[in-house]
């Protein structure tokens, strides 16, 4: 008669918690294991757990996890099937809140298109400014690229390529640095500046820059 009693107590007590315990529940907790799945941190590398924890976290709306997200849809990792419009959805999710990258690969994958995603440069061009404003080197220079595309018919619009370009080279960016002295050098969007020219030449070469360096040699520098 003991034994009936205290197995129906563990029964009532066991039936008051889930299977599942052990799981997390919290969004940033399935991110946090997912990182570890991915990373391999105290735990084997497992690249479909980490994905299922990725995505257990994104509909939770997690931005982080809805980034990781997309990145497996947009690479097609670990078995995941390259699926740009399910990529670009998860990018969406996380860019409307305010997180960075997506809004920076959103931009890279509606100015491209392709896999079913209708191509929208204008669409990706008001991604990068979100994530431009924020201080992302690579968005300010895909505008920097996108408004000197647009140059080329408008000259206008150099000056908006000039503003993008520079604002990248300001944080360092040698590419950026390398088109700032260009579009001095030449008057594109902004005085023709010789001496600007080469100081931004000068600040790619000294990262490497195999053009800047070249450019300074022509000009005898």
């Amino acid at each position: 008669m003991k034994k009936v009693f205290i197995l129906a107590i563990f029964s009532i007590f066991f039936a008051c918690f889930p299977v599942n315990a052990a799981e997390p529940v919290d969004p940033v907790d399935q991110f946090l294991l997912a990182q570890k799945y991915k990373k391999g941190d105290g735990i084997p590398v497992d690249m479909n757990k980490a994905f299922y924890w990725y995505e257990k976290s994104a509909k939770q709306g997690f931005p982080p996890a809805q980034f990781e997200t997309a990145l497996f849809f947009d690479l097609g990792k670990a078995g995941v099937k390259k699926d740009y419009v399910t990529a670009a959805y998860w990018y969406g999710q996380a860019a409307a809140q305010g997180e960075v990258n997506s809004q920076y690969n959103l931009g890279g994958l509606l100015w491209e298109g392709g896999l079913g995603l209708e191509r929208d440069m204008e669409k990706a061009m008001d991604w990068w400014f979100l994530a431009a404003v924020q201080g992302h080197v690579g968005s300010q220079h895909n505008l920097g690229y996108a408004y000197t595309q647009r140059g080329k018919q408008d000259p206008e619009q150099f000056k908006k390529a000039y503003y993008w370009y520079h604002q990248a080279a300001d944080q360092g960016a040698a590419k950026d640095q390398w088109h700032v002295g260009v579009f001095c050098e030449n008057g594109l969007g902004v005085e023709k500046d010789l001496r600007s020219a080469i100081y931004w030449y000068r600040k790619a070469a000294a990262q490497g820059h195999t053009d800047a360096r070249e450019r300074l040699k022509k000009l005898g520098y």
